[in-house]
């Protein structure tokens, strides 16, 4: 599986409109920063309601669509995101055969893209990283958040990485899951979970706390997922990968409705 990975002021752009739209920010919001950029979110918003989203997006991304906003400050952060890039590339080339042959035996994954595109965008945040999947058509993107500023080591972003390319990978070989359940596996594995351990990025001991008790019962993540983390934080604190995931979770989860999930994985991938 190649991987293509980018940087570029357009995907800067489609990565802010795409990220506006997953956490629901109404284009007033940015009525008070650029008015520019409010007009731009209210296009791909009415784009979205129109089913015309994702194509308005890729239309940015490979420079098809023109649009009336430049993001000034861009070129004084190029050369750290291609130094970033590098970076990435180097250490993808080096872990991901290992990662996906895990991945194979872990999920029962059998088809592979040929290509994902991963875009790098600045991230001012020194605490808070994010990555999104976008799937149109034959197009697998991940836009990954990057950025020295981030203090993620390189496994860590790769982790990341790792984390929106389980949801595409799903997504291409049919496994239809619910998408809270969907989020609470892959985020028990990565970033900072079983999968960490498993490719030598982290130590047990570093990441036990996580599968007993993050994220912490009063967060927003817990909250939303309470259903699912409650489930399987206490069977898959012990697993070891010594079978596939879904058969662990059928023989080791009581509620009825995950077990059923599991089934159904199951019988379609055998």
């Amino acid at each position: 599986m190649k991987v293509k990975v980018v940087v570029s002021k357009e995907a800067q752009l489609a990565s802010l409109l795409y990220r506006s739209h997953i956490i629901n920010l109404d284009p007033l919001f940015f009525q008070f920063l650029d008015f520019k950029l409010a007009k731009l979110v209210y296009t791909f918003r009415s784009k979205c309601l129109e089913g015309k989203g994702k194509e308005f997006l890729l239309g940015i991304l490979d420079k098809k669509i023109k649009v009336d906003y430049k993001i000034e400050w861009f070129e004084e952060i190029k050369e750290e995101l291609i130094e970033l890039k590098n970076k990435f590339e180097g250490f993808y080339n080096e872990k991901i055969e290992e990662a996906l042959e895990i991945i194979k035996e872990t999920f029962l994954i059998k088809k592979f893209p040929n290509e994902v595109e991963v875009y790098l965008v600045y991230n001012l945040s020194p605490t808070i990283s994010f990555g999104s999947a976008l799937v149109y058509k034959d197009r697998y993107i991940i836009f990954q958040s990057a950025g020295k500023n981030e203090r993620r080591s390189v496994e860590e972003k790769f982790s990341g990485f790792l984390h929106e390319l389980l949801h595409i990978l799903f997504d291409y070989n049919e496994i239809n899951l619910p998408p809270d359940f969907e989020e609470v596996l892959i985020d028990l594995f990565v970033p900072n979970g079983l999968l960490d351990v498993k490719l030598g990025f982290k130590l047990y001991e570093q990441i036990k706390n996580k599968l007993l008790s993050i994220p912490e019962k009063e967060s927003e993540k817990y909250q939303k997922y309470k259903k699912y983390y409650d489930c399987l934080l206490k069977i898959l604190v012990n697993y070891n990968f010594s079978k596939n995931v879904w058969e662990y979770i059928l023989e080791n989860v009581k509620d009825e409705k995950i077990k059923e999930i599991a089934k159904e994985v199951l019988e379609k991938l055998s």
